[in-house]
């Protein structure tokens, strides 16, 4: 019940419980539609008693004249009523307010309470040796040694691939502290789950908005035609075709809007670690605080990163905005998986720089 109401406050047209202030009078929910739709249809009614029948909450659909009539009189105003258009507006205005609203409480909880100078020197000191790791064991061409497995049977190219590029994963994650604690079960089920976002974020991070493609080289400009035609091989069934143009062209969009975050060797660092250290990759209860505890850690890493790169304005809604597009390509990356054969090995062969 609105405050301005006293308890059990009647409408002022026929007597029954009022919900409000409509249109300038305390009325019902059912005096107020039908005023409503009275003014909107500009509709005009006939009274066979000389307008004057009583009007109470029995006898008020009995004569819409008098009804109405006693409506005006209480001061409903058919000037406050909406049109259709109006109304429209009025409801997108309340949801972007409501909106709004929700997004400012979700920003209030992400950016909790500012670091003090000795804890913001400790994170930074943390990104330093996750960045280190990813530039000596991701950010890496491949070795001419490896490339010979380009002449091998597709299903070997495959298998041989897969242990490089998670080989490389693991080498990374060993820079944080609790990775050396887990189980090699644990170990292994984190890499196999997100070893393709790692890689492919990275191949993300080549890519050229100018010209819509992707350059892992100086010499490689990969469309999104190209990267079909390497996903798409031996591909007859149509459904799994046009799945598969819609994640090349969720993949070009996301890409596309990670450009705006500059991704520089820090972010797309501890962004490949918040992948592994992910504690839904952990399928065992006894390690997920452990887990969690890394990955509480890397955001704050994360965080610490954008607040510096915009020093602190509007670094909060950047950090919601990279996040939700992060856990996106996140997605596209794990349907992107369920789609790779010995046929298709070429994918990883573009994406990797063979």
């Amino acid at each position: 019940m609105p405050s301005y109401m006293e308890d059990g406050q009647t409408c002022v047209v026929c007597g029954d419980v009022a919900t409000g202030l409509h249109y300038r009078a305390i009325t019902c929910e059912g005096c107020k539609g039908f005023f409503r739709r009275t003014s909107q249809r500009h509709l005009t009614y006939t009274c066979k008693n000389g307008e004057k029948c009583e009007i109470n909450k029995q006898t008020r659909n009995v004569c819409q004249r008098c009804r109405y009539l006693k409506c005006t009189a209480a001061g409903m105003s058919a000037d406050l009523v909406l049109n259709e258009d109006e109304r429209v507006q009025k409801r997108e205005l309340i949801k972007g307010n409501r909106e709004r609203r929700h997004l400012e409480q979700l920003l209030a909880i992400i950016k909790g309470p500012p670091l003090d100078e000795n804890r913001l020197k400790e994170l930074m000191f943390e990104v330093d040796l996750i960045t280190n790791s990813y530039c000596r064991n991701i950010d890496q061409p491949i070795n001419p040694s490896v490339r010979s497995i380009s002449g091998s049977a597709p299903d070997s190219k495959l298998t041989e691939i897969l242990r490089l590029i998670v080989r490389r994963s693991k080498d990374f994650a060993q820079v944080v502290g609790v990775w050396n604690t887990l189980p090699i079960e644990c170990q292994t089920r984190m890499l196999n789950s997100t070893v393709l976002e790692v890689h492919l974020l990275r191949f993300a991070s080549f890519f050229d908005e100018t010209e819509d493609t992707f350059r892992p080289a100086a010499n490689i400009s990969l469309g999104h035609g190209d990267l079909l035609e390497t996903l798409a091989v031996d591909v007859v069934d149509h459904d799994e075709m046009d799945e598969l143009r819609e994640l090349l062209t969720c993949l070009f969009s996301l890409s596309r809007s990670l450009v705006d975050f500059q991704l520089d060797d820090r972010l797309l660092a501890v962004l490949s670690a918040m992948f592994i250290f992910d504690p839904s990759n952990v399928s065992d209860p006894s390690l997920v605080e452990a887990v969690s505890y890394a990955h509480t850690r890397l955001d704050e890493m994360l965080h610490a990163l954008i607040d510096e790169a915009s020093d602190g304005v509007g670094s909060t809604r950047a950090f919601a905005r990279l996040l939700g597009t992060v856990t996106a390509f996140c997605r596209v990356c794990r349907r992107l998986s369920q789609h790779f054969k010995p046929q298709n090995v070429g994918f990883f062969e573009k994406i990797l720089g063979f």
